[in-house]
């Protein structure tokens, strides 16, 4: 039996299903409409790897964004890794549409790779590299109360 909130998120874990399934169908239909009638070279060498590449990844994406509602996690949390899945099926679906116009828009793959990459890993290791390590003096207050807590404790329980 599932409650009120539980019932809200599956509530709006379809809706966020629903919703990517349209961008991943508009996506493809756009592309290979604009790569067939558009595009001088329609579907030949470098732009079928592209389309491949592309529609594939939003198709793995969706599928992942699928075997997590059904793992019951809020799709809508901002912290979640379904997040990062919508931003790339977002950017796959931009970079499909876009490479028919030119095959340089493919690098924004690697350029939002690199944003999440920095963002995620290497500012925050740097940041913490150049922090201070010093505590402030009510901080070693706090700890050596802490520690002489521990200590009383320890003898108690001997």
């Amino acid at each position: 039996m599932a409650n009120k909130s539980e019932k809200r998120m599956n509530a709006t874990n379809k809706a966020v299903l629903e919703f990517f399934l349209r961008v991943v169908g508009i996506a493809l239909a756009l592309s290979l409409l604009l790569r067939l009638f558009v595009c001088e070279n329609g579907l030949s060498g470098w732009r079928l790897l592209s389309f491949l590449w592309n529609s594939g990844s939003m198709g793995v994406m969706y599928v992942l964004l699928l075997k997590s509602a059904d793992a019951n996690t809020d799709l809508s949390l901002a912290d979640s890794i379904s997040v990062y899945m919508q931003d790339i099926i977002y950017v796959a679906a931009g970079v499909s549409v876009l490479s028919c116009l030119s095959e340089y828009f493919n690098f924004l793959v690697f350029g939002f790779c690199g944003f999440k990459i920095w963002s995620m890993f290497i500012g925050p290791w740097l940041a913490s590299r150049n922090a201070p390590t010093e505590l402030s003096e009510a901080d070693k207050k706090r700890a050596d109360k802490k520690q002489r807590q521990q200590e009383r404790l320890q003898k108690f329980q001997r």
